[in-house]
């Protein structure tokens, strides 16, 4: 595949480093198994005790625990099974709500400009027939249990066992418990803590050289979506323009061309997107279709006068990225967006560049696509879902936005870039903020982000995210989701919805790095390819689904974050009621007062997490600037998002979260019971 700066890049299928080894014989030896806390991103240390697992969790609730199995030789037909968790007064959590996975490391390693991801993170959902050894010759491999507790479930402590098998040693048992909190977590569909996670069917297409649109790859769609779900994302994106930065190579209406030259359109593939979408995902909050993109620009100077630009540097490098951006800017120059056109005769696809948007003839080519769009969105019950799609740094002209606010009747507009000091009033809502034309409903933002360390420091900086009118999620660029600390991915979500934003933004889904040089590295992403839509650090720099033998999984980071956002919306449920005062006088004064007190330790905790010092909290209430996060309070322990200082290795050592993790479930079903909800 081509992109229209002419570089090269062949999809390749997954090859992870083991799989050769399972075409030799190969020596095995006896295997052991050890305790391994699952913010731990690496092994462990066999001298951990004796292995058992403890899982603390609440109705409707998924949590996880983990052992690692070593051997001094390859480890051939490993098999871990779980059983049925007895519980009080009979009651059971079947097998069949216990997952176990398998976690190895990423094939051809991450490079540092995602970021870098460490450590067995990718959970495989099968064994290999033969894991590979680790540097230093021994094999290592974390076995996983994830445990989703029915929403009937009594609670109370369930206890049952994970027998581990491989071919040359004894079976080992591991007891597993899982204390069930009495507090019952929403579904997914109700979440109120904001995260957008976005899926990308292209990756997928690249990643398994799969035929675009065929079945098989309609089934990786759904497992995609269904990996997804349990975040509480429901965001999609629709390119009606391609050669986008989320690396659409072709739009999901296809332009059909008719004998006298003008067009029908074919909602076939949006359609059918939408459903799978709705069916395996969950209804969406957000279908953003994305209209208007980087290449689109117009510069102050033309083309015919303008310098010619020359591209430096090595191809992918910093700065041939943004010298190939600037040449091709200057080169697409009064050009409109470029669509899929479908000629009946030939049967083929083909890219189309329109008229720009302030072209007479544009509402006549527009108008009819974008009334088939709205009456699909209407007939599914979507069509409050919908908004415009991209702006970034750069935002469309003025003739340009007053185009798409008369051809959808004022539809609100998505973004992502930085700076959001007009985001962070907790009160407001502005419109028509684009040339007092259009509005933006929708911001992800990086920078400018405002944290509570201490919210007994001053009532009046206390803040609840969570309850922000305007739908602001935090961006995290350069790969922070793939090379941060676990304890920290885990947190993020909280510290925002305790700080000044809705959630997190802008995260990719299946958006890894698909493609490969001759040496097996991953290279490069489908958002590569259109080097003319280049977003600079706002790229999607961050995924927490990873490939498998024969599909998307599942990733440590997935999970951590997951538990973290249950977790959120335990805070919520009992923030909702004593930030109400008739509700809260509800509680009484006690429930209320130990309510509080172990939310406001809980964060300060979290922060410790991160490296914050007692002194930090008697300084710090809101930190309103986002420089002194990063500059102030960076410099304990490196930085302080991806530290592995001391902080870090009291967490993992400790396991102090557990209890944390207990006590706020445990005063949230106390709140609810109180309420009687």
């Amino acid at each position: 595949m081509k992109n229209a700066a002419g570089i090269a890049l062949c999809a390749v299928s997954l090859c992870l480093t083991s799989v050769s080894f399972g075409q030799q014989a190969v020596p095995t030896a006896p295997i052991r198994v050890w305790n391994c806390d699952i913010h731990d991103s690496g092994y462990g240390t066999p001298d951990s005790g004796p292995p058992a697992i403890f899982i603390v969790s609440c109705r409707n609730g998924a949590n996880s625990g983990k052992v690692v199995v070593g051997s001094d030789a390859l480890i051939q037909g490993l098999k871990a099974t779980a059983g049925d968790l007895r519980g009080p007064s009979g009651s059971v959590i079947p097998s069949a709500s216990v997952q176990v996975r398998y976690g190895v490391e990423w094939d051809g390693g991450i490079a540092t400009s995602w970021g870098g991801i460490k450590g067995p993170d990718i959970l495989l959902e099968s064994p290999l027939e033969t894991f590979p050894a680790a540097s230093g010759g021994r094999c290592l491999v974390p076995v996983w249990v994830t445990v989703r507790v029915p929403n009937t479930a009594n609670a109370g402590t369930y206890a049952g066992t994970l027998s581990i098998e491989a071919k040359g040693s004894p079976p080992v048992t591991v007891p597993v418990t899982v204390q069930v909190q009495d507090w019952t977590l929403p579904d997914s569909q109700n979440f109120r803590v904001w995260t957008e996670v976005i899926e990308q069917p292209e990756t997928l297409s690249a990643e398994y050289n799969l035929t675009p649109w065929s079945e098989k790859h309609w089934q990786m769609i759904e497992k995609s979506f269904r990996l997804i779900r349990p975040t509480g994302s429901r965001v999609l994106y629709i390119p009606l323009i391609s050669r986008t930065n989320y690396g659409s190579e072709e739009t999901m209406v296809k332009w059909v061309k008719k004998p006298d030259g003008s067009y029908d359109y074919d909602f076939s593939l949006m359609e059918r997107y939408l459903d799978t979408a709705v069916r395996t995902l969950g209804k969406p909050k957000i279908v953003g279709f994305i209209v208007w993109d980087v290449y689109l620009t117009a510069l102050t100077q033309s083309s015919a006068t303008a310098p010619a630009v020359e591209v430096k540097g090595n191809p992918g490098s910093y700065e041939w990225r943004e010298s190939m951006f600037a040449k091709l800017l200057a080169e697409r120059q009064g050009m409109g967006p470029v669509v899929t056109a479908f000629d009946p005769q030939t049967k083929q696809m083909e890219p189309l560049i329109l008229p720009r948007y302030d072209d007479p003839k544009s509402t006549q080519l527009w108008q009819p696509l974008w009334d088939g769009v709205k009456s699909r969105m209407k007939s599914r019950g979507l069509e409050d879902a919908m908004m415009l799609a991209q702006l970034s740094d750069r935002r469309p002209t003025k003739a340009e936005i007053a185009f798409w606010d008369r051809v959808t009747g004022g539809v609100e507009w998505m973004s992502c870039s930085h700076h959001a000091w007009q985001w962070l009033s907790d009160t407001q809502v502005t419109k028509k903020q684009m040339d007092g034309i259009g509005t933006i409903g929708y911001t992800a933002c990086a920078l400018d982000f405002q944290y509570v360390l201490n919210p007994e420091k001053d009532e009046k900086e206390r803040r609840y995210g969570w309850k922000k009118p305007m739908l602001h999620g935090l961006y995290w660029r350069f790969g922070t989701l793939n090379s941060s600390s676990l304890p920290w991915i885990r947190h993020e979500l909280e510290c925002n919805i305790t700080g000044n934003q809705r959630g997190l933004a802008h995260i990719g889904g299946d958006f890894w790095p698909c493609f490969k040089n001759a040496a097996g590295k991953r290279t490069g992403t489908v958002t590569d390819r259109f080097p003319e839509s280049y977003w600079h650090s706002l790229n999607v720099g961050s995924w927490l689904l990873a490939p498998g033998p024969d599909g998307p999984v599942g990733t440590v980071r997935l999970e951590v974050l997951r538990e973290g956002i249950q977790e959120c919306e335990a805070r919520i449920a009992i923030e909702d009621v004593l930030t109400d005062p008739a509700r809260r006088a509800k509680l009484g004064e006690d429930l209320a007062k130990r309510a509080q007190q172990l939310l406001d330790e809980r964060q300060r905790n979290i922060w410790r997490s991160r490296g914050a010092q007692e002194d930090d909290f008697q300084k710090y209430g809101l930190v309103a600037q986002y420089r002194t996060m990063i500059y102030d309070l960076a410099g304990r322990e490196g930085k302080w998002k991806n530290t592995a200082g001391p902080a870090l290795q009291d967490y993992i050592k400790t396991a102090k979260w557990r209890d944390w993790q207990s006590g706020l479930f445990s005063v949230a079903g106390e709140v609810a019971r109180k309420l009687g909800d």
